[in-house]
């Protein structure tokens, strides 16, 4: 049986495990598989991309910054910054 994928809505969203919808304000949000640069790149998504954040935060001390971790469209982590 084929699975067939699609984005959810943001109201989808709500109900999955975090269930918070965030908007990307930056031009380009880089997705890093961990919570830090030094991480892998997982993928990007470009301003006004609806993401599910999942409710997990971490504070890397290396870079400074605060990473929320998201599982929609792209699963991985992207900074608070990049979050509206």
């Amino acid at each position: 049986m084929s699975e067939i994928k699609r984005e959810l809505n943001p109201e989808e969203m709500s109900r999955v495990s975090g269930g918070s919808s965030k908007t990307i304000r930056t031009r380009q949000a880089a997705v890093y598989t961990g919570p830090g640069k030094e991480y892998g790149q997982a993928g990007s998504l470009p301003c006004g991309s609806v993401v599910n954040f999942t409710g997990n935060v971490s504070y890397n001390d290396k870079d400074g910054l605060s990473w929320y971790q998201i599982n929609s469209p792209v699963p991985g982590w992207v900074t608070r910054n990049d979050l509206a």
